[in-house]
């Protein structure tokens, strides 16, 4: 899962496990530079478990708010059905919903085949992912973290807060989220992969 930023872009790899139990570990999070690095990451890079084998990432999104719409858009299109462009919202009708955002020029008339916007009811999800964290490590449907997880990861996964008055998720300016954010979209995919084309 990728959350842009101006100049750069933060990613969390995680592997999901099968039942209904829905455990998962982080396998890796970072930082890269360039759409070329995000592409790196998530299909050229290989992921191994410890018998040797092969993992490929089946599914991601990346975050298409902010001043590189139209390049997220470009990128996923380039890469369809791998990637999904996503635009949180704090209150959505539904968990989450498509809209197709490729339509003929000059026209309404959508294209067949065209990329289509995840909109995601951020609340929601992050409430889900709150409900994970407080599952203990040994306990079924766990959210794990690898022996090398670092410290501006854990910071960053307790950066925002809940305000019972709104009933909405905050984040104070001062305090970075990108790897919190990265996580709420993961688990689109981990609950059941909710994601069609």
């Amino acid at each position: 899962m990728v959350d842009t930023q101006e100049d750069h872009f933060i990613y969390a790899v995680r592997a999901l496990g099968w039942g209904s139990s829905l455990p998962s570990w982080l396998v890796r999070e970072g930082r890269v530079e360039t759409f070329e690095g995000v592409a790196q990451v998530l299909w050229d890079d290989v992921y191994r478990d410890v018998d040797g084998q092969e993992y490929p990432v089946r599914l991601s999104v990346i975050d298409s708010q902010g001043n590189r719409t139209a390049d997220v858009y470009e990128f996923c299109r380039q890469h369809r059905g791998r990637i999904f462009p996503l635009k949180g919202e704090q209150r959505m009708t539904r968990p989450h919903d498509f809209t197709r955002i490729d339509h003929f020029p000059n026209s309404e008339k959508k294209i067949p085949g065209g990329i289509k916007l995840l909109r995601v009811d951020t609340t929601v999800w992050k409430n889900q992912l709150a409900a994970k964290l407080s599952i203990l490590p040994t306990d079924p449907g766990a959210f794990l973290l690898h022996a090398e997880t670092t410290e501006e990861y854990a910071r960053q996964m307790c950066a925002e807060y809940f305000d019972e008055e709104d009933s909405v998720w905050l984040c104070p300016k001062h305090k970075a989220n990108h790897f919190w954010d990265c996580e709420v979209y993961g688990l689109l995919a981990e609950y059941r992969q909710p994601i069609e084309n």
